[in-house]
């Protein structure tokens, strides 16, 4: 189970790369690129509209003009190639629900595989916050849900909170990407009791697919009760999720 996981996750890791650079033309991926930026661009402007922070705006600014850079040095790339003038508007595509009224905005989802070494379900719920560090826009992530030791005698209901880092295309890779940190509590163990508070780390990489997004996460775990030794290990995760407003 665990080792077609694993293959799973490493070849939803590639497969992004691998499609831009062999079905798509020297022309396309740039396009692609581009229109990944401008659309990160286009979020981080509606974020700027909403945010009366001075500090904030300065910061969103800093990250807005980054990531123009970007597009003027991908526009020189197509030049120097022939293919095209520059990025237009025409060559990229603005999502509609960054205009218009300001709205509570979140992501639900659901992922699966293995958490801490242990086999689990959970569902989670994804908000965006306004700090900007750098390249990266934040989020929190709250989910839940069950999972079962490895020896399969003991089994968790935990909840987790994490604090995530999200790192446009071309930062660390050529996807979308990110890194988190959090800390969860187990609710209820075997036997109805409850636990105790224990934390993971992990990087994940996410891609566009049915109308939501696919994504996949590797790193560790720890599950704790408090009185039985640590469940600790391995974190390996698939899931799906897509916006929703309110």
């Amino acid at each position: 189970m665990k080792k077609a996981l694993l293959i799973l996750f490493i070849l939803m890791l590639i497969t992004p790369i691998i499609a831009q650079e062999t079905i798509l033309s020297e022309k396309d991926q740039l396009l692609v690129k581009g229109a990944k930026i401008e659309k990160e661009v286009a979020r981080l402007e509606g974020k700027l509209k909403l945010t009366r922070s001075k500090a904030r705006r300065l910061k969103l600014n800093s990250l807005i003009s980054g990531h123009r850079a970007r597009i003027e040095k991908l526009e020189g790339e197509m030049v120097e190639l022939g293919k095209i003038d520059e990025i237009t508007e025409e060559t990229v595509i603005v999502e509609e629900g960054e205009k218009g009224e300001a709205r509570l905005e979140f992501e639900i989802g659901g992922l699966a595989g293995i958490f801490a070494g242990a086999t689990g379900l959970y569902g989670e719920l994804r908000l965006d916050l306004n700090r900007v560090y750098g390249p990266a826009t934040t989020s929190v992530r709250l989910s839940g849900g069950f999972a079962q030791s490895e020896s399969g005698d003991r089994r968790y209901a935990p909840i987790h909170i994490d604090g995530i880092l999200n790192f446009p295309p071309g930062i660390i890779t050529e996807v979308e990407n990110y890194i988190g940190v959090g800390l969860n509590y187990v609710l209820r163990t075997t036997g109805q009791v409850p636990g105790a508070i224990g934390g993971e780390i992990f990087y994940g990489v996410q891609s566009e697919g049915f109308s939501g997004k696919l994504f996949g996460e590797i790193g560790y775990g720890v599950l704790r009760t408090g009185f039985t030794p640590a469940h600790s290990g391995l974190t390996l995760l698939i899931g799906y999720r897509r916006d929703w407003k309110i």
